[in-house]
């Protein structure tokens, strides 16, 4: 067998042949899977897939794949990003100065495999020093853009940008038209959530080992644009995407140091309760309704209501408490005594804490009113302020007291005191929440009640 000369990618040239690159895989395609007309006319199902290999901090070069569908499958399925491999006879080409579609690398160069000429092989030596590749920026992060550069940005806008965010919420992955998409939350220190769409499928399976408000990414060549669904500029990963989880650097630190701040702290609590002497704005229920749908309005804004209590169910089989886990601030189920995230069995572990959940009255609350019926909640601290006890000695009521306390409200024109705070990325349904209720007095009614 012929032997092999060894390049690097900064050594390579346009007429090499019968040679390895060693690199370690930083991006994968999905598969592109098209029928090809073959002789007599038969059609075959192909495919492609592309890689982006890196062997230093400063040089990277793309590898495509090309040939049957079950062969390019099975490159799809033996490698991934975060191995070493060994390219191996491939045929070296210059990039194409029109290419819109391959991330942009440190080589003029490009690398091809075909079916039958060329192949992809693992690394067989120690793999220790290449892996740490993959927590050095590609480009200098002063380079990456702030959310708020971009956040800003006209209707008709759009583009690819630099930028450097922490993952502040991962929602579960999904199928659509067969592919696996998984929207993530993104924040910065200038802007407090915005939507990420990852429509790449290896990055969709590595991101199950993001922490929120833990992991940073470095993303390049991010697609962003304005979404007239969310009302709001949305990112999206494209074919030309490089993504570095948690970089080692400055920027990457500071993100982590704000991820890990009381301020990003998201639970169902997430409101603080103000003055409540502050809040006389009057609102009717369908005014309230109007501002939520305006969407050039603030995000939080304060009421003052004069509605009947319609419903509010605390002495029956309907749920009027919550649990929430003491280290991650998530919600947990009633029945449940621990979280069950990961890290957090881990921390308590090592805790010793008795109990790994804090209890709060979580009510829903029907409020009417003579322009219509607003949805909302009792939550915490000011339930226990409203009714006169804690959730603790409410538990312990008889079924009598509980229905005593229910009828003071239920039924009756009360002031009602409201925080509203809209749908936003971090906050994935619109909050209304009681921060107040008495009995109205019926000549403040008369005064103040509006008309609309």
């Amino acid at each position: 067998m012929m032997s092999l000369n060894t390049f690097s990618i900064a050594a390579l040239h346009a007429n090499a042949i019968n040679f390895v690159i060693t690199g370690l895989i930083i991006g994968k395609s999905n598969v592109s899977k098209f029928e090809k007309i073959e002789r007599q006319d038969q059609p075959s199902l192909r495919g492609v897939i592309k890689f982006l290999i890196r062997d230093n901090c400063d040089h990277f070069i793309n590898v495509t794949v090309w040939g049957t569908y079950q062969f390019v499958a099975e490159y799809n399925s033996h490698f991934t990003i975060g191995h070493v491999i060994n390219v191996i006879r491939s045929k070296v080409s210059f990039v194409r100065h029109d290419d819109t579609f391959n991330p942009i690398t440190s080589s003029p160069l490009e690398l091809t495999i075909n079916e039958g000429f060329g192949s992809i092989e693992f690394f067989d030596g120690d793999v220790a020093e290449k892996v740490k590749l993959l927590r050095v920026p590609l480009k200098s992060p002063d380079l990456a853009l702030n959310l708020a550069d971009i956040a800003s940005t006209s209707d008709d806008a759009g583009g690819l940008v630099d930028l450097f965010v922490l993952v502040a919420k991962l929602r579960p992955t999904r199928q659509i038209a067969g592919k696996l998409v998984r929207d993530v939350v993104v924040v910065d220190q200038t802007v407090p959530g915005m939507y990420l769409t990852i429509w790449n499928e290896a990055w969709n399976i590595r991101s199950d080992s993001w922490n929120e408000m833990s992991t940073v990414l470095h993303l390049i060549n991010i697609g962003y644009k304005y979404s007239g669904f969310h009302k709001s500029i949305v990112l999206a990963t494209l074919s030309r995407t490089i993504i570095i989880v948690d970089p080692d650097c400055e920027r990457s630190k500071s993100l982590k140091e704000y991820g890990q701040s009381s301020a990003l702290i998201l639970t169902e609590l997430d409101y603080c309760e103000p003055d409540l002497s502050t809040i006389k704005t009057v609102m009717s229920i369908q005014q309230i309704l109007n501002r939520l749908n305006d969407s050039s309005g603030d995000s939080v804004f304060y009421s003052l209501t004069y509605a009947m209590v319609t419903q509010m169910d605390i002495d029956g089989w309907s749920p009027f408490y919550s649990r929430r886990c003491i280290h991650c601030n998530c919600r947990i189920k009633i029945k449940d005594t621990s979280c069950e995230k990961e890290d957090c069995s881990l921390f308590f572990a090592e805790s010793p804490l008795d109990e790994h959940y804090i209890s709060y009255f979580n009510i829903p609350v029907h409020l009417t009113d003579h322009t219509g019926t607003l949805q909302c909640r009792l939550v915490g601290d000011a339930a226990e302020r409203i009714f006169g006890c804690s959730l603790t000695d409410y538990l312990k009521l008889s079924d009598s007291q509980r229905t005593s306390i229910k009828w003071k409200f239920l039924m009756e024109r009360c002031t009602v005191k409201l925080a509203i705070k809209r749908k936003t990325a971090l906050r994935f349904n619109t909050q209304i929440t009681i921060v107040d209720l008495k009995v109205a007095n019926p000549a403040e009614v008369l005064e103040k009640i509006l008309v609309y």
